[in-house]
C-alpha cells in the first residue's frame, strides 16, 4: 500500500511539473507573461496590477509646483442619483470603488477626499487616461508640423502593410478611433477571456508582436467610430519613430515637466526595457 501511494504521488508530482512547463511554454510561445506573473496579474485588484507589470518612469519635474488650495471649501449635494434611485454622495464614491476623489475650480483645489488606506501620494493606475497624454503629445507634434492627420499609419510603419484597407488608416481615423482594426474593447472577466485579443494586447510582451498578428478589419477605415485600445496603441508607436524617444521620456519633458508634477509617475512598458503600453495602464499620483 506504501509503495502504490509514494507511486502515485511521484506520479502526480511529475505531471503536475510537466504540465506546469507546458504552459510556461505555451505562455512564452504566444508572447505571454509566465504562469506565476499571469496569475498575480489575472486577480489582483485593478488598482494593485501596475505594480506588478515591469514600467517606465516619468520623472518629476525638476522644479514643482504644488496645487493651491482653495480656502473655500466645495459644498458637495447631499444626494445624487444612480441607477435611478437616491443615495448620499459618499454611497455613490463607495458604490463606484472611488479611491481618490478631487474637484478644482479656478485652478485651486476645493475638495479632497480619500478613501482609507489610500494616501495622496499614491501612485494608482489612471488606464485610459492614457490615452489622453498620447493624444496630447500627438496634438504638439501636429502643431510642431511633424506630424500630419493624413498621414498614414503604413507611411511610419510600411512592414505592416497587407494590402487591405488597413493600409489606408490615417492619424486622424486612429486618434477618432475610426480605424476599425478588429481589437474591440470587449475586456474580459477572469482567466477564461485570456484569450481574447485586447486580453492578449494588454498582457503582451511583445507588442510589436500582437500587433503584427492583429491587423484584420472589422469594417472600412472612417465608416464609423468605435472605442478601441489598439488605436491608440499605434498613435504612440508613430509617436515614438517620429521622435526617437520613448513617450515616458516624453510624457516628461512636453507635459509633466511644464505643469510642475511634484510626483513622479510610472509608465507600464510590454516587457522590461521594451516599449510602452499605450492603449492605457499609466501610474500617477
Amino acid at each position: 500500500m506504501f509503495r502504490f501511494l509514494a507511486r502515485t504521488a511521484r506520479f502526480l508530482a511529475t505531471f503536475v511539473v510537466l504540465g506546469f512547463i507546458a504552459v510556461w511554454a505555451l505562455l512564452l510561445y504566444v508572447r505571454y507573461p509566465d504562469p506565476i506573473q499571469v496569475y498575480k496579474v489575472g486577480f489582483a485588484q485593478p488598482s494593485k496590477t501596475a505594480y506588478l507589470l515591469p514600467s517606465r518612469d516619468v520623472s518629476a519635474s525638476t522644479v514643482a509646483t504644488p496645487l493651491v488650495m482653495s480656502g473655500t471649501a466645495e459644498v458637495l449635494p447631499s444626494t445624487v442619483t444612480w441607477y435611478g434611485n437616491a443615495i448620499t454622495f459618499q454611497e455613490f464614491l463607495d458604490k463606484t470603488s472611488t479611491n481618490a476623489f478631487l474637484i478644482m475650480r479656478d485652478g485651486k483645489v476645493t475638495y479632497e477626499w480619500y478613501r482609507s488606506g489610500v494616501a495622496r501620494d499614491q501612485r494608482l493606475p489612471s488606464y485610459s487616461v492614457a490615452k489622453t497624454i498620447i493624444s496630447i503629445l500627438a496634438g504638439q507634434l501636429i502643431a510642431e508640423g511633424k506630424l500630419k492627420e493624413s498621414d498614414k499609419l503604413v507611411d511610419f510603419y510600411p512592414e505592416l502593410k497587407t494590402g487591405t484597407s488597413f493600409d489606408s488608416i490615417t492619424v486622424q481615423q486612429l486618434l477618432d478611433m475610426q480605424s476599425g482594426i478588429d481589437v474591440p474593447d470587449n475586456y474580459p472577466t477572469g482567466p477564461s477571456g485570456w484569450g481574447v485579443a485586447i486580453a492578449q494586447m494588454y498582457a503582451t510582451t511583445d507588442m510589436n508582436y500582437f500587433l503584427r498578428g492583429h491587423r484584420k478589419m472589422l469594417f472600412e477605415p472612417g465608416s464609423k467610430g468605435d472605442y478601441r485600445s489598439v488605436d491608440t496603441q499605434y498613435v504612440g508607436m508613430i509617436i515614438r519613430k517620429i521622435t526617437g524617444k520613448d513617450i515616458a521620456t516624453l510624457a516628461h519633458d512636453r507635459i509633466w515637466e511644464p505643469i510642475g508634477a511634484e510626483y513622479l509617475a510610472t509608465w507600464s512598458l510590454d516587457k522590461k526595457g521594451g516599449i510602452e503600453n499605450t492603449l492605457e495602464r499609466h501610474q500617477k499620483h
